[in-house]
């Protein structure tokens, strides 16, 4: 599914000088959280996190659980600056710009590489900076095609889907109902995955109880531009993996309680964060004050985008990476 058109860090794709595909399953299984801007933090990220612009907040404590899920050694990726009171995790952290902050390890070795300058306080960790315009360092830095994201959010919100309507509207039930539509892709079973459609004001208040089988995917279209997430969760996380909450048109979003799933809003400033969110969050900004996002990978199946070309990211060395762009440093652009 081409909807990423850069590579992951060391991955290049079996095409004539042509990056590999990073698609909305991948970047939701590998990172935790995403913003194509800025995000500001008070709490933790247990998984990866990537930033597309700066990080800012007064701390944050990402890619620290024992078993992450396959995927680059850069826990923490910021493409702008770093100015947050403290950033602690393990293996690597890359920042494109300046970094004036606290640095310290957490749960297994440290290593920390700036594009800029460096000042703060450095705890059991190798900070190397002035490495803007290092091949190497600039080979850090995934690529994540923000548009292609958009235009695919865009996509899921058009499949034939049930309209959600609530007798209860204190007890909202997310039943699994094989709603199947026609398979787009090879790969992709519509018969176990569910579309259900909903608006933004519907979910600002009841309780949200998901009935998912272990090998289903629900992907809940969400319209509405902007509004509040606040329904209480029953019935425990263990659907978080396979449940995909896609606010396709949302701007702003307030999140007062624990979302379930994982949530594609890629035009959203979401914020606040009440409770903790079980699954991984890609947004244009984030605000994470009031709560954390814990680590559920996305382990769904979604459909392929007609019109995308298929690419399949292949694991390499740096040489052979940079040959694929001829020779030249991978670049760094802040994308919002």
């Amino acid at each position: 599914m081409l909807r990423c058109l850069t590579a992951l860090p060391l991955i290049i794709c079996a095409g004539l000088g042509q990056a590999a595909s990073v698609d909305v399953e991948q970047i939701l299984t590998i990172y935790n959280a995403v913003s194509s801007g800025d995000f500001n933090s008070q709490q933790e990220v247990e998984g990866r996190l990537y930033v597309g612009g700066d990080l800012t907040g007064s701390q944050i404590q990402t890619g620290f659980v024992a078993d992450l899920p396959n995927g680059p050694n850069q826990n923490v990726v910021v493409l702008g600056n770093a100015t947050i009171g403290k950033i602690s995790g393990r293996g690597e952290i890359v920042i494109g710009g300046d970094a004036n902050t606290q640095i310290e390890q957490s749960g297994g070795n440290l290593e920390t590489f700036v594009g800029g300058s460096y000042s703060g306080l450095n705890n059991f960790n190798t900070v190397t900076s002035g490495q803007s315009g290092d091949l190497a360092f600039e080979a850090k830095f995934p690529q994540i095609d923000f548009a292609g994201i958009v235009s695919y959010s865009a996509y899921l919100s058009g499949l034939t889907g049930e309209d959600l309507v609530f007798a209860d509207p204190n007890q909202k039930r997310f039943d699994a109902l094989n709603n199947a539509i026609q398979s787009e892709g090879d790969n992709w079973d519509a018969s176990r995955v569910t579309i259900l459609n909903v608006s933004l004001d519907q979910l600002s208040s009841g309780t949200f109880l998901a009935d998912v089988d272990q090998d289903e995917t629900v992907i809940v279209n969400v319209s509405g531009t902007a509004g509040t997430y606040g329904m209480n969760a029953s019935g425990g996380k263990s659907a978080a993996t396979q449940i995909l909450w896609n606010f396709y048109e949302a701007e702003t979003l307030q999140v007062n309680s624990a979302i379930i799933g994982s949530v594609l809003a890629p035009n959203a400033f979401i914020s606040g964060f009440g409770g903790s969110t079980e699954g991984s969050v890609l947004a244009r900004e984030i605000s994470l004050t009031n709560g954390e996002l814990h680590l559920q990978p996305f382990r769904g199946d979604l459909p392929d985008q007609p019109g995308q070309v298929t690419a399949v990211p292949l694991p390499a060395s740096l040489p052979l990476l940079l040959a694929a762009f001829g020779g030249l440093a991978v670049l760094r652009r802040r994308y919002s």
